[in-house]
């Protein structure tokens, strides 16, 4: 899908290469897999070439990815960017740091 604000979407663009790498399920990537290679998207070398991790199956017991906290995360406010489109981007950090 495009972003129809041009700012908007260099901006965007431009947040995808700060991606270390793209974390998804096995169906999300193969939809991808069969997309991005040959679209013209302004996304399309950032997703292309940013690495994937794919998770084909999370079941049983051990280390949770989300463990459950002893007290709620404070969190502040950092950064936020407006879009004409009404898209609002806000980026949060630990309030602690």
């Amino acid at each position: 899908m495009s972003i129809d604000d041009p700012k908007q979407e260099e901006y965007f663009v431009s947040r995808l290469w700060e991606a270390g790498a793209f974390l998804m399920g096995r169906n999300t990537y193969e939809i991808m897999a069969g997309y991005w290679p040959s679209s013209d998207h302004p996304s399309a070398r950032a997703m292309n070439e940013i690495p994937k991790v794919v998770l084909p199956v999370v079941t049983g017991k051990g280390a949770p990815l989300f463990p459950e906290l002893d007290q709620a995360v404070k969190l502040r406010l950092v950064k936020s960017t407006a879009f004409p489109s009404g898209i609002l981007e806000l980026v949060y950090a630990s309030a602690d740091k």
